[in-house]
């Protein structure tokens, strides 16, 4: 167990950040790399992205065999269809437009259903933890980061980005725990844009 943690620190240490988009006129969208699932339970998770700076968006991808977009000024629900990586395009009055990259893992259905027992097990949607009011950990709250850097979170409580740490969070878990609780998590209905 120990070993596998050290190797999900160096792997996701190693990956670095995923970038936050500017675009050249104002347009930003944020993130600019999507993380989301499918699983063989025929579930296709669905994330968000946020815009903001102009107005007339078009949401595009060559890819609609791996996602559809549901677009609009404000930002995108994104649906996965199928797992592997897609490129999308948001252009603004063809005047400014900024790339968002996506990557759709793989999950089976034992193991999100294996993650929504353990996120019950351990408590995490009791009050001031992650319900309503506390940090959120829907597709809105998560859709920026790795199952990695995730599953650091869970195991460790740190964020390998910034070296926040949040107390009372390193849980003892199977590996099969950990990557159903990052399946579970995917699964849910975002709370809405993600914050820029």
């Amino acid at each position: 167990m120990r070993t596998y943690g050290l190797l999900v620190l160096l792997l996701v240490a190693a990956q670095g950040c995923s970038p936050e988009a500017v675009g050249p006129t104002g347009l930003q969208v944020f993130p600019t790399q999507l993380y989301t699932g499918v699983d063989d339970g025929g579930g296709h998770y669905v994330v968000p992205v946020a815009a903001r700076g102009e107005t007339g968006l078009m949401w595009n991808t060559a890819d609609t065999s791996r996602i559809m977009i549901m677009g609009t000024d404000n930002g995108a629900m994104v649906t996965a269809l199928r797992a592997g990586h897609a490129q999308i395009e948001v252009d603004a009055n063809a005047s400014s437009s900024v790339s968002v990259s996506i990557s759709v893992q793989s999950y089976t259905a034992a193991q999100r259903a294996a993650g929504e027992e353990a996120v019950g097990r351990i408590g995490c949607q009791r009050t001031y933890c992650h319900d309503a009011n506390g940090p959120d950990f829907t597709p809105s709250g998560i859709g920026r980061y790795a199952d990695l850097d995730l599953q650091a979170w869970i195991l460790y409580g740190k964020s390998l980005r910034n070296g926040t740490t949040v107390q009372f969070h390193m849980w003892p878990l199977t590996l099969t725990e950990q990557m159903g609780i990052v399946a579970y998590l995917r699964s849910q209905a975002p709370r809405g844009m993600p914050a820029f």
